[in-house]
Order: C-alpha cells, then sequence, then structure tokens
C-alpha cells in the first residue's frame, strides 16, 4: 500500500503524518497543491539530514587523516568517489544515493571498510524515514 498524507482531526490539529494507514482521528489529505507542500517539506528534512550526514563523513576522513590513517591524496579520491552519491544526499534523494553508493568499486583508498560505514548510515537513515 502507498503512503498517504493525514492532516489531524483537531481545531488546533496541525499534526500531519506520512503514513501507508490512516492514524485515529487524522483524515487523508486529498488537496493537489497540499500534498506538493508535504513532499517539499520531506525533501528539505532529507536534505538537511543528507548534509548532516556529508559533513559526518567529512569529518571521519578528516579525523583519518589527521590520526595518519590516510593520506590527503587518499582523501581526495574518496572524495572523488563519493561526488554522485554525494549530490544525492544533499538534495535529499537518499534512494538514489544509496543506489550510487552501490556502483562505487573498492579500492585501495576507498576501502571496504570506508564504504560499509557510509552504507550502513545511509542504510538505517532509508529504514526509518522512508
Amino acid at each position: 500500500m502507498a503512503k498517504k498524507f493525514y492532516r489531524e482531526d483537531s481545531p488546533l490539529g496541525n499534526a500531519v503524518v506520512y503514513s501507508e494507514e490512516a492514524p485515529e482521528n487524522f483524515t487523508e489529505i486529498v488537496d493537489p497543491i497540499e500534498i506538493k507542500k508535504e513532499y517539499i517539506k520531506i525533501y528539505n528534512r532529507r536534505a538537511k539530514d543528507g548534509v548532516a550526514l556529508y559533513n559526518d563523513i567529512r569529518a571521519d576522513l578528516v579525523a583519518l587523516y589527521h590520526n595518519g590513517v590516510i593520506t590527503v591524496e587518499a582523501s581526495y579520491q574518496i572524495e572523488l568517489k563519493l561526488m554522485e552519491a554525494k549530490s544525492f544526499l544533499l538534495s535529499g534523494d537518499w534512494v538514489t544515493a544509496q543506489h550510487s553508493l552501490t556502483q562505487i568499486t573498492i579500492d585501495e583508498f576507498y576501502t571496504q571498510s570506508i564504504h560499509d560505514s557510509i552504507k550502513v548510515k545511509v542504510d538505517d537513515y532509508i529504514t526509518l524515514n522512508y
């Protein structure tokens, strides 16, 4: 079943949920303009979360550099490999970023360990938010 938007049935009810089923005391939103506004809110939140995740990834790379685990060149090569996934994360397109990660090849710089740590974070976000 597809998810839909539902608004709380209450004079003060501004709560909106995105769910496969209508929660108790919520009514489906059917106005296309309102639905579009709700999708925009979702993507704004996902983009903000994507920025936060990418900053986390960059902080991990800086820590690896400062701890002597990787070089500046390695960090650069890793960033190049992540360019497409980064673009999708920053625009809030987490599922597309997840797919993009599957296209990256492991090498001496972009290791399986680095890949797995990023993939787990993306997978967990999708599980919780989609």
